[in-house]
């Protein structure tokens, strides 16, 4: 079984769909909500479902950073499996469910694929598509492997991925992409993408910064 640990940040709006969507996706057991920065009522909202929700636990972020919050969550949960679930919607469940049939054949890390897959228009800008290629090309050469989305974040993989990334390198990446790849190399596990159709976001704006917040600090890292 999976755990399922979501980030929020401004998603009040968002958050009732949101969990039917994931708690309606077979082998998730559990939901992991972590909440912070918010300047909506995210966290009052997500207070109430989880009384709705037996299996939906809710933790304030005590850190800054959606990859912060990812530890945080991964930290609570009761599974060796892992899969990182974005609040904003832009991965359809149908495609989640095929990154976990994926997963559950052969354990490994599993990524969503977006640039190999369909992009509904207006969903990731000119600049993000460039610099996404270009992490791919960089990372494909390090890995030596295909070019694949490593920013994607869709991500499914064994928790042990996370104890062995040493603590400099979770500290200093904001998004866990780099560590989770880094990771699964350092550990010997397979690396598998698949092509996810890339959807607009339908409520709120997006909380990433990738090029003042990630791009600069995945260039130094590399």
């Amino acid at each position: 079984m999976l755990s399922c640990v979501v980030p929020i940040r401004n998603e009040s709006g968002n958050l009732s769909s949101l969990l039917s969507r994931i708690l309606d996706v077979e082998n998730i057991s559990e939901v992991i909500l972590v909440e912070g920065g918010s300047g909506d009522d995210s966290y009052e909202v997500a207070q109430k479902l989880t009384t709705k929700y037996q299996n939906v636990f809710l933790y304030k972020q005590i850190g800054d950073g959606k990859f912060d919050a990812v530890l945080q969550g991964i930290a609570e949960t009761s599974n060796a499996s892992i899969i990182i679930w974005d609040a904003d919607g832009t991965i359809s469940k149908d495609d989640t469910r095929e990154l976990i049939k994926l997963y559950l054949h052969e354990e490994s890390l599993v990524s969503g694929d977006r640039l190999r897959g369909l992009r509904e228009k207006g969903a990731m800008r000119p600049l993000n598509f460039l610099g996404n290629q270009f992490f791919s090309v960089c990372f494909a050469i390090l890995l030596r492997r295909k070019p694949f989305d490593t920013l994607c974040g869709t991500k499914i993989f064994p928790k042990q991925i996370i104890d062995r990334v040493p603590r400099k390198i979770l500290s200093k990446d904001p998004f866990g992409d780099f560590s989770i790849i880094f990771g699964a190399h350092l550990l010997g596990i397979p690396i598998k993408s698949v092509p996810t159709k890339y959807y607009s976001r339908q409520y709120g704006v997006s909380n990433i910064r990738r090029w003042r917040g990630g791009g600069t600090t995945y260039a130094r890292l590399l």
